[in-house]
């Protein structure tokens, strides 16, 4: 019976239980997540009033998708954020003459693999409104 050795591993059996060990960790280490959130926009440190319903027009129901990837760290803490800042500026670009959007949904999904590369993808769905200008 021969023996291999391979960084300290003598038997065959196990070299090939490890090499199997570590392939299967690296092909199944990847997940995958799924987020719905409704945005909740503090004002306390601004000093706007609410628009009452005579300022606005509502326009109709929009929705609006984004995505972005990060690679060895290199954006992976802000993947998402700019995942949803693409996502609101589709939905307003799709209603022409829209301004706001006004009670935004957003799902978020997230698919990573180990801690090299992440990539999330949000839609937001929301109403677009416009607002009327004021003429003095």
């Amino acid at each position: 019976m021969k023996t291999i050795k391979f960084l300290g591993i003598v038997n065959s059996k196990i070299l090939k239980l490890t090499l199997l060990v570590l392939l299967s960790s690296l092909i199944l280490s990847g997940c995958e997540s799924f987020n719905r959130t409704i945005e909740r926009t503090s004002l306390a440190n601004l000093s706007i009033n609410p628009l009452d319903k005579d300022q606005y027009n509502i326009l109709e129901d929009t929705q609006g998708t984004g995505s972005a990837s990060g690679v060895l760290g290199f954006g992976i803490g802000s993947c998402t954020e700019r995942a949803k800042h693409q996502a609101e500026y589709e939905a307003i670009g799709k209603i022409p003459g829209a301004d706001m959007l006004i009670a935004p949904r957003c799902e978020i999904h997230i698919i990573s693999f180990l801690f090299f590369f992440k990539k999330s993808t949000v839609i937001v769905k929301a109403k677009a409104i416009q607002l009327k200008t004021t003429h003095q």
